[in-house]
């Protein structure tokens, strides 16, 4: 019996918007603009998925109450492949659906796209095989739950009486061949062995063929699964004879040298010596149509004259495991998860030489892996890979400044790319276009976001990942380095109902940090509070955040459109874009909401032109905003290696003289020496800021479009504190150097 859903005429699309509705996943809003476009089928799938951010399972969810059938999750689902191959893969595709389930007396078919059930029910219950007698029930889940269903199709045998997930697809006598090492490699040595299974052809970029001793046991069928779903390749498994395993092991060791201990005693049973056939005596096995392609040439090694001092590289010969883009490594097996790096880089990483002896081991995974913990544990807030004529470049940005670490073969871009895109779920095949990405890890006791962004250059890709320590919290404006006048301006203007605080300056100038400090400073219980950011980078307790997603129409002036109806007291604005944005954010200000937001502009007086030049009314600036704030980030004397220096009295005057009738401490200048916990001398970064109030001169001058440097003029008449003569407070308190306050400072 074949229980199809009802999908009558009354039973439409526009049932499901009324369902979504009902539940609170579509505003009433959105579901009469769908209904009023005559939009079809899948152009409501994607209106709701992308532009009113409704998840597919709620989607699925609402289809199943339309049609009355159940809703089921696939995902995580180990389906037999006797029960997948029930239904016809080309009328599983046709139609999105799979079967899921199989007993004596019912079959369970789930789909995504319950518009076309009914189109041809024939065809469907003709390719559904063994369903005479059989209860067949359907159930509705959601595409991508589908997708990956139909995965199990490729690369499987055709026969159904098969137990396990990888059929066999015939035997292969690996003592007739050959296998060139850039194929074995794609397994570590560790790995083969163990589970007595070896890569023995690469015929396509994306297919891998596998020969085991025991394909049907259950634990290399785990290990193949796992290999196939983390790097979305197709494997094909083919059964071989003890000895002809054995045989390829042995390339381990012949390109290795020393062979790992599993891969020696595993050899060293063998009763005889099996000779090594060369290459042209290889016949062409049958059950392989297609036969490997030969290794890339190997690039020329980094020239050891260009290295800089204070930088390692790592050449080719010091890798012990030649890089071939291998699938998986020996750790990812064993722990099935690579996320946790204090289990997964077992090196204890607390040099740049720890981190070259891990790179030279050759094991892809966890070079990537202690890349990342090496910067965790040095305070990085980036890490730059990046490609070069002859070697790859690994820089890490410690406290604002870029240092250089590790210079390794243009070998391993390939695979160190592939295993970062792998981890941050982005396209391993696409090179030509930037990519971005993200994914978690914890590292002694931190837990850490990476922001991922790839881009093409001329030697190939470049990755930097932002590092965000999740565990270190949100800093005090205190902590910040926000003192005297400055701290009572912002603390004056952030008390008040409604209005903008604009905090400015370039990137990377720890503004959104700012940002960050004063939400947690005036977020209570008693206010709503709604953040638009790009990315969200930390979590704020108590606060609404919100990440924007400028693909799919989910930019930062539609998300202000729909803050302002969730009754927010206090909107924070990630960044002002464009024009759109600045009009709806100064329109939010007027309207009884206190707005936070950043601007990339210089100082705090060049904000005021560049909202004008935005289109913003001058007007409405100078009554929408509160203060303006403008900073810079200087790194912070070490005070381990802290010591008293003198400086030339024409430098100390030419101070004074910056400083004007502020009072200041009596004029102390220290530096670092350099020690074992600082870099140069310098230990973490402390701001220096500079506020702008709106005064009624500064107001006027907005109004008659004045530029910045009369603005600024004004300002500082009126007793604002620049940010150059912040730096120098700090210098004389002893909390940075005269250098660092001149190197972020010195436009002025």
């Amino acid at each position: 019996m074949f229980a199809p859903p009802n999908t009558s005429s009354h039973k439409t699309s526009r049932d499901v918007l009324d369902v979504l509705r009902a539940q609170g996943a579509l505003s009433e809003r959105g579901a009469d603009s769908i209904k009023q476009s005559g939009a079809t089928y899948e152009q409501i799938n994607e209106f709701l998925l992308t532009r009113h951010s409704v998840r597919p399972e709620q989607l699925a969810r609402a289809w199943g109450v339309v049609l009355g059938i159940p809703y089921v999750a696939l995902k995580g689902r180990r389906i037999p492949i006797e029960v997948i191959l029930r239904l016809d893969e080309v009328v599983a595709k046709k139609y999105r659906m799979v079967v899921y389930e199989a007993d004596g007396t019912h079959l369970k078919l789930a789909l995504s796209n319950p518009a076309r059930v009914r189109e041809d029910m024939n065809e469907i219950l003709n390719a559904v095989r063994s369903s005479k007698g059989f209860d067949i029930k359907m159930a509705v889940t959601t595409d991508r739950d589908v997708e990956d269903a139909l995965r199990w199709y490729k690369g499987r045998g055709k026969a159904t009486g098969s137990t396990t997930a990888y059929s066999v697809l015939g035997s292969i006598n690996l003592l007739l061949r050959t296998i060139p090492y850039s194929v074995l490699a794609k397994f570590p040595s560790e790995v083969a062995a163990k589970y007595q299974m070896v890569v023995f052809a690469n015929p396509s970029p994306q297919t891998i063929r596998v020969a085991a001793l025991n394909p049907a046991n259950s634990a290399v069928q785990d290990v193949l699964q796992f290999i196939e779903k983390k790097n979305s390749i197709g494997i094909e498994l083919f059964q071989a004879t003890r000895e002809g395993i054995q045989h390829a092991l042995e390339g381990y060791i012949d390109q290795q040298g020393v062979e790992p201990e599993i891969v020696r005693m595993s050899v060293a049973s063998q009763q005889k010596k099996i000779p090594v056939v060369q290459p042209n005596a290889i016949p062409a096995p049958t059950a392989t149509p297609q036969e490997e392609e030969s290794s890339p040439p190997v690039k020329k090694p980094v020239p050891e004259e260009e290295t800089p001092a204070g930088v390692i590289a790592v050449k080719t010969a010091e890798i012990s495991q030649a890089v071939s883009g291998s699938a998986v490594s020996a750790e990812d097996v064993e722990s099935m998860e690579a996320h946790n790096l204090d289990t997964f880089v077992k090196e204890r990483l607390t040099s740049v030489d720890d981190l070259a002896k891990v790179v030279r081991k050759g094991f892809i995974p966890q070079t990537v892996g202690a890349i990342i913990a090496l910067a965790i544990t040095q305070g990085a807030s980036d890490i730059h890979i990046e490609p070069l004529r002859e070697y790859v470049r690994l820089r890490y940005r410690v406290d604002g400044i870029l240092r250089e670490m590790v210079r390794f073969p243009a070998e391993l871009q390939a695979p160190v790319l592939s295993r970062i895109k792998i981890l941050s779920k982005l396209k391993i095949d696409e090179q030509r276009v930037p990519q971005d990405g993200r994914f978690d890890v914890t590292y002694q006791g931190k837990e850490v976001d990476l922001r991922v962004s790839t881009l093409p250059t001329v030697h190939g890709e470049k990755a930097v990942m932002r590092v965000l320590d999740k565990s270190t919290g949100i800093m005090t404006l205190e902590k910040l380095g926000m003192s005297g006048q400055s701290f009572e301006r912002i603390k004056r203007n952030i008390a008040k109902p409604y209005g903008i605080i604009l905090a400015t300056g370039p990137t990377g100038s720890g503004k959104s940090t700012t940002l960050y400090a004063i939400l947690a400073r005036i977020s209570t219980p008693q206010v709503n509070v709604i953040t638009l950011e790009d990315p969200v980078e930390y979590e704020i307790p108590g606060v609404n955040q919100t990440q924007v997603k400028p693909k799919i129409g989910f930019s930062f002036a539609e998300g202000l459109r729909s803050v302002v109806r969730q009754d927010p007291n206090i909107i924070m604005v990630g960044e002002i874009r464009d024009g759109e944005t600045a009009q709806m954010a100064t329109h939010a200000a007027l309207t009884g909401h206190l707005v936070l937001t950043t601007l990339h502009t210089n100082d705090a007086a060049g904000a005021l032109p560049r909202l004008v030049n935005m289109g913003v009314e001058p007007f409405l600036i100078t009554t929408s905003i509160n203060a303006i704030l403008a900073q810079r980030l200087v790194r912070k004397i070490c005070p381990t290696c802290k010591e008293k220096i003198t400086v030339p009295e024409t430098v100390q005057a030419e101070l004074l003289k910056a400083l004007g009738t502020l009072k200041h401490p009596e004029p102390a200048f220290y530096r670092g020496k350099g020690c074992k916990e600082c870099s140069e001398g310098y230990r973490g970064r402390i701001g220096i800021f500079e506020v702008l109030e709106m005064s009624e001169a500064v107001e006027q001058l907005a109004v008659q479009r004045a530029p910045a440097s009369k603005i600024q003029e004004t300002a500082v008449k009126e007793g604002m504190i620049t940010m150059k003569q912040d730096g120098i407070l700090k210098v004389f308190e002893g909390l940075t150097t005269l250098d660092e306050v001149l190197r972020v400072t010195q436009s002025e």
